[in-house]
């Protein structure tokens, strides 16, 4: 019999696993951002997004349909331009 097939266990190591310390959040996304930038350049991103949707309408507060843009074009009084 070859002498890797027979395993003695009071000669193995004990194997012993330990729990990983517990972190918060902050702590938790601090470390996703600082491996891979791009992640928090996305997430600056969508919070940008998100900054505009909830407080958009009140940073703004009028209805941009609602302009009168025809008084703001100029007529053609029957007046000729240089151009022809």
């Amino acid at each position: 019999m070859n002498d890797m097939t027979k395993i003695d266990p009071a000669a193995a190591p004990a194997l012993r696993f330990e729990a990983p310390p517990s972190t918060s959040l902050l702590a938790h996304a601090r470390h996703i951002v600082s491996e891979n930038p791009v992640t928090g350049l996305a997430f600056g991103l969508f919070a940008l997004i998100l900054f505009a949707a909830i407080f958009g309408p009140s940073l703004v507060p009028y209805d941009p349909l609602a302009s009168n843009t025809t008084g703001s074009a100029p007529t053609n009084s029957g007046a000729t331009s240089s151009a022809g």
